[in-house]
């Protein structure tokens, strides 16, 4: 029994683990997650009486992967501002190693945490109700994500009576700026940086959606 577990181990150390095959999620499996967030968040909507919708811009062109993931941190923040208004301790955000070719795997990731968010927040509050199974789509883009991202982020602005004020994109930039200062430490260089001049038509949404 030793000596096939000692064989065993030797194969394994030579051979190498087993790699199993990634499957690929493509962009339409994504959108049909973000659409279950749609509906969620339409649903608190109904839940709480709010029958107001706040327009969303629709935008085109080619956007990346990462793109749209970037938009899903913009709506991980506002779901931590919900959960601030109902007395709920807000969640660290979702963050990730800079890439530039994200895979949509990774944003199909960060469309379930979302889910589980809501799911979570709907369970404290009581709410009951489900929403539809989800639909099968074809031939969708990161444009077509983006604009459903932007949409829902918009539609949470109307949850939580408000839009990203500049309190919470200044704790988003503290958190970068201490990671940045770890770096800086670490490789033992000298800060002479200073902020650039401000823009005066910026509003802080978009400053959250920069970083």
């Amino acid at each position: 029994m030793k000596i096939s577990l000692f064989f065993f181990c030797f194969f394994f150390f030579i051979t190498g683990a087993p790699r199993a095959e990634l499957v690929k999620i493509t962009s339409s499996e994504v959108y049909s997650q973000v659409m279950q967030i749609d509906k969620e968040v339409d649903l608190l909507k109904e839940h709480f009486g709010l029958r107001r919708e706040k327009k969303a811009d629709i935008y085109r062109g080619s956007l990346r992967p990462r793109h749209v993931w970037e938009k899903s941190y913009v709506v991980q923040v506002q779901i931590n501002v919900l959960r601030k208004k109902f007395g709920l301790p807000r969640n660290q955000p979702n963050s990730i190693e800079p890439e530039l070719n994200l895979s949509p795997a990774l944003v199909f990731e960060q469309s379930q945490r979302l889910l589980a968010e809501l799911r979570i927040l709907k369970k404290c509050l009581g709410i009951t109700e489900q929403v539809s199974a989800p639909e099968q789509f074809k031939g969708k883009q990161s444009i077509d994500i983006f604009n459903r991202l932007h949409h829902i982020s918009c539609q949470l602005d109307v949850l939580n009576r408000e839009e990203i004020n500049p309190n919470y994109v200044f704790a988003e930039v503290m958190r970068i700026y201490e990671d940045v200062v770890v770096v800086i430490n670490k490789l033992r260089i000298r800060d002479l940086t200073y902020p650039p001049g401000k823009e005066q038509e910026v509003t802080p949404a978009d400053s959250l959606t920069a970083q």
